[in-house]
């Protein structure tokens, strides 16, 4: 039993490794007592302060009669990978299902952003990015204390 444990707590590290690549939130260095995984402050502080705010960055590009799309992309694959770290922490808030079913609404939006990002579809990355930066007050209400 143990051993099967301890392969599910490799495959874990390994999926959260594969899932923080990638230049920002860092992943911190293996120190005693301190988390592989950034928090949810640090998390919303390095992508959705007001001057940081990556969704921020791709409507200024998209609102730009020609958008940067390397930024876009950027930024939109920068959406995928925070809110799969969100993912792997806790709510201070609310209920689990209900961080799960957020968060996973959060990735599949951030994961459609970055596609239509990939194919240059105005259209598609405005309507995605407005819908995905919506998803803020929702999920405050329901986790943030």
């Amino acid at each position: 039993m143990s051993r099967t444990l301890s392969a599910a707590a490799l495959g874990l590290f390994a999926a959260a490794a594969v899932a923080l690549s990638g230049p920002a939130p860092a992943v911190r260095a293996a120190e005693p007592g301190k988390p592989l995984v950034p928090t949810i402050k640090e998390i919303m502080r390095e992508a959705h302060s007001c001057r940081t705010a990556y969704i921020g960055d791709v409507r200024r590009e998209l609102s730009k009669p020609e958008p940067d799309w390397t930024v876009i992309e950027s930024r939109s694959r920068d959406l995928v990978r925070v809110g799969k770290l969100l993912a792997l922490n806790t709510p201070p808030a609310g209920t689990s299902e209900s961080w799960e079913k957020l968060t996973t609404l959060y990735v599949a939006r951030a994961t459609v952003l970055a596609e239509a990002a990939g194919r240059r579809d105005t259209d598609e990355a405005k309507l995605v990015g407005q819908r995905l930066g919506t998803m803020c007050a929702g999920c405050h209400r329901a986790h943030r204390r």
